[in-house]
Parts: C-alpha cells; sequence; structure tokens
C-alpha cells in the first residue's frame, strides 16, 4: 500500500497534480492472459486488454509504442494500434492481440504499455525503480499439432475448437443497466460443460454464469449496474479437452436516459 501510494504521488507530482491531490495510477486488465491451445501456424481468434485511466485521475495520459517481450514474442501479434492515443480520466482503451504458433509447447510473451506526460511526450518515471512507468499483461498458451494430434484438418475425425457467439445483446446498444448477456457456445466432438467456460466483462473474469448443455446455451447478468453511456465488452471462451481454444467478444454501450 505504501509503494503504491508513493507512484501514485509522485506520478500526479510528475503531471502537475499537487501532492495532496495525488490520485490513482492507470491499470491494465486482465494481467495475465491464458489463450488455451492453439493448432500450430494458425492464428488464434483475438483476446483483449484494457488499459484505463481511472476516474480518480487527475490529469490524461497518453499511450506509447506498444511493445512485445518474451522467449515467444515473435508468435503474437499486436491487432490494434493505439500508440499516440491519449485518455483522460474515467476513459479506457481496448488492446487486441493474437497468436500464431510456429510450434508445438508452451508458449510465453509479455505485452508492454509504456505511459507517457501528453504535456512533454516523455516517460512517466517511477520513483521507485527510476525506470519509465509501463503496464504489463503476461499472454500464455500452448501450440498444438494440427488437428490436436487426432487427424488431418478438413477430415473427418479431427478435432476443431469450439465454436462460441454471442447472441445477447443484439445490437450495439442496451437499455437496462443490467441486461442479460446470452452466449452460445458448442463443440462438434465432445459434450462442454460450464468448466471449459470462461466469461469476461471488461477484462473481468464472471463466475455467476450458467451453461445448458442440451442448448448450449451461456447466461448471465453483471452484478453491478452498469454506468450508462459507457462501453463494455463481453467475452466468452470455451476449451476442449484437447486444449483448444473457441472465443467470441461483443462490445455495446448502455444508452443514457
Amino acid at each position: 500500500m505504501m509503494a503504491t501510494t508513493l507512484v501514485a504521488l509522485a506520478v500526479a507530482i510528475f503531471l502537475g497534480a499537487k501532492p495532496a491531490e495525488a490520485q490513482t495510477l492507470p491499470t491494465i486488465d486482465p494481467a495475465t492472459i491464458d489463450l488455451g491451445g492453439i493448432e500450430v501456424n494458425v492464428e488464434s481468434d483475438p483476446v483483449s486488454v484494457t488499459i484505463t485511466n481511472p476516474q480518480g485521475s487527475l490529469a490524461d495520459i497518453k499511450l506509447g509504442a506498444l511493445s512485445l517481450t518474451g522467449p515467444n514474442a515473435a508468435d503474437f501479434t499486436i491487432l490494434t494500434p493505439v500508440a499516440g492515443i491519449t485518455l483522460a480520466p474515467g476513459e479506457s482503451q481496448i488492446i487486441e492481440l493474437s497468436v500464431t504458433p510456429s510450434a508445438t509447447g508452451p508458449l510465453s510473451a509479455d505485452l508492454n504499455v509504456p505511459i507517457l506526460n501528453p504535456l512533454t511526450n516523455q516517460p512517466i518515471v517511477n520513483p521507485l525503480t527510476g525506470q519509465p512507468l509501463s503496464l504489463t499483461t503476461n499472454l500464455t498458451g500452448t501450440g498444438v499439432a494440427p488437428g490436436g494430434g487426432g487427424g488431418t484438418p478438413g477430415t473427418p475425425g479431427a478435432n476443431t475448437k469450439p465454436t462460441v457467439s454471442v447472441d445477447k445483446p443484439a445490437g450495439d446498444k442496451v437499455k437496462k443497466r443490467k441486461p442479460t448477456i446470452i452466449a452460445t457456445a458448442r463443440d462438434a466432438q465432445e459434450e462442454l460443460t460450464a468448466s471449459d467456460i470462461k466469461v469476461f466483462l471488461k477484462g473481468k473474469e464472471i463466475t455467476s454464469f450458467t451453461y445448458d448443455q442440451a442448448t448450449d446455451k451461456v447466461q448471465f447478468k453483471p452484478d453491478k449496474k452498469l454506468k450508462r453511456g459507457k462501453q463494455y465488452t463481453v467475452r466468452i471462451t470455451a476449451t476442449d479437452a484437447q486444449g483448444l481454444t473457441g472465443s467470441a467478444e461483443k462490445t455495446f454501450k448502455v444508452k443514457k436516459k
């Protein structure tokens, strides 16, 4: 707690805020993402992280040039160019990534997002480390043989990843602050269970969902009321016994009154 407070204080002073007004630091969510099993030389479905400049912040922040580091960085791709984007307090930015395994086996890389002062275009320095302030998400996964080792892709009996779709909300706007989210998750080779499925809302995992095996339907409502005028992204993943993962996501906005 002491370290976090000191960093927040230093950042606020760096951006021109008075020491007594020092507030919270920008965040990245989630801090880790497991993409599951992905066939070699096949690009995964996109995954996303969210950068947020908290409502309590007193200054804008600027996102610097993104980078990927780690043993398998070359297999990962940043799909959303966000360098130079400025976030005011309370604003967020989604970054999408994918991976195309070049070989079987574990995958690991880090997404690094440097935070700049928009007034000077220079990195904000963390006074505790003397290093530029940078947000990081760890990306992991597993490269698997084509067909999950159970056949040749495109032929009968070949293992394919589960199919996932977000069915509701149907449009890009909702009226209710606690909307019902409905998705479909099924696998052609086996019957999925609730433990095979993960649900995320704005990058945070939701555990209070239901899964009906008879209809393949995933359903949940947010635990708390969503903010009007704000944008939210729901993401559903399903992983089969072979480690192959299918996913789908949808972004919607809660209408203002």
